[in-house]
């Protein structure tokens, strides 16, 4: 079990960017002393918007986009490995495509791929491999439409798919399988609909954190539910600010969430790369545990920059230029 936790700790460190070989203390749940960065001897590219997931023991990377800025090239390929830092490439090119915005995840003694988004669509599909190599399309039946951003979860031995981005709208429908090939609609849920967003199964709930909808507003209420239909605001406003593209998971006895974003301006998000991670205590209290010094600081630059820039007429791309050449985002 030991294993299982520090395998998807690690998984954490790769959904945000690099901030440095900074060590970290972490919360005593898990029971991990330090964070430490790996090193930086990985052999693919930097990417963001993919996914991660713990399977067979092993730590695997699938898909996302290889440049923030500029065409956006995308990736169909999926890596692994039994320690976080020596990987190694399964498929350089997976027969589900080059994609961003899915989610990976770990069901029935396969690893599962769902939906995301293309170069030309928002994708309904899934597929499930039993080895990360030979991949089988399970998407016959999928009745809910094409969506990247989106989350899912396994709970009560059952896949739920969580709301996400159709492409010209947000949604906040919520369907369920037991076998990943047929499809139930629970419900359209209380909250709002929304992409970006977290969620975590923690003490017999699914649990969903935060996100952005479609009025450009980074949200930070935090919602719960046993049986994915009826669901319970915890919070309104929690204490970790409002962001997106963040990480929740569950340990033993505390649900931690880290990173995210928290700029945003005309088409592109910003990664304030907020450098906290908070612990739920119960009764909706949050502990801010420890900051990463050198991410805040890069956080208060960004904002910083922006509201220089923001004051004379720049445009949309000059900002992202100016921002990769003082920044060094590139």
């Amino acid at each position: 079990m030991k294993k299982i936790y520090t395998i998807a700790l690690v998984s954490l460190l790769i959904v945000l960017y690099s901030c440095g070989k900074t060590e970290i203390p972490t919360p005593d749940d898990p029971k991990i002393d330090v964070w430490q960065a790996s090193e930086n001897n990985q052999r693919w590219s930097k990417r963001l918007y993919h996914s991660s997931a713990v399977f067979k023991d092993k730590l695997w990377v699938t898909g996302g986009v290889l440049s923030q800025f500029g065409n956006r090239e995308q990736s169909g390929a999926v890596w692994e490995s039994g320690d976080g830092k020596s990987w190694s490439q399964s498929i350089e090119a997976a027969p589900w495509g080059p994609r961003y915005g899915h989610v990976s995840l770990n069901f029935k003694g396969k690893l599962w791929i769902i939906a995301g988004k293309s170069s030309e669509a928002s994708m309904n599909d899934t597929w499930s491999s039993t080895d990360g190599v030979s991949w089988k399309n399970e998407s016959k039946e999928n009745v809910w439409q094409g969506r990247y951003q989106h989350s899912a979860v396994v709970f009560d031995d059952k896949i739920w798919l969580l709301g996400g981005n159709k492409g010209d709208r947000f949604t906040n429908d919520i369907w369920s399988s037991e076998d990943g090939v047929s499809w139930v609609k629970v419900t359209d849920a209380s909250w709002t609909k929304r992409a970006n967003f977290a969620t975590a199964v923690f003490k017999d709930h699914i649990w969903l954190l935060g996100g952005f909808d479609s009025r450009k507003q980074y949200k930070r209420d935090v919602w719960k539910s046993t049986n994915g239909k009826s669901w319970v605001k915890v919070t309104d406003a929690a204490p970790w600010g409002a962001r997106s593209s963040f990480t929740a998971i569950a340990g033993k006895d505390s649900l931690y969430i880290m990173g995210g974003v928290s700029i945003y301006t005309d088409n592109y998000q910003y990664f304030g790369r907020r450098g906290a991670i908070q612990r739920y205590l119960g009764y909706r209290r949050w502990k801010d545990l420890e900051k990463i010094q050198n991410c805040t600081k890069r956080s208060r630059e960004i904002r910083t920059f922006r509201r220089k820039f923001q004051r004379q007429d720049v445009g949309t791309r000059r900002f992202q230029i100016l921002l990769q050449s003082n920044l060094g985002l590139q």
